[in-house]
């Protein structure tokens, strides 16, 4: 997973910053709604590129982001 995020670090480093990507706080809420513990990818995941539109939309545009 840690080869994948750094493939799109490198794609994408021109369009995502730092804000692109979800609290701690965020996550948590999103686990607490949905009764779910996210897996440690899933999460690292969202503090890395939760809300980069060019992958939770751009690439995938039957789906709404799960955070923003």
């Amino acid at each position: 997973m840690k080869a994948t995020f750094e493939v799109l670090e490198k794609l994408l480093s021109a369009y995502c910053i730092e804000s692109f990507g979800n609290s701690e706080e965020e996550i948590a809420e999103k686990e607490a709604e949905s009764g779910i513990k996210f897996p440690k990818s899933l999460r690292d995941y969202y503090k890395k590129f939760g809300k980069c539109n060019y992958i939770t939309k751009s690439c995938n545009n039957q789906y709404e982001p799960l955070l923003r």
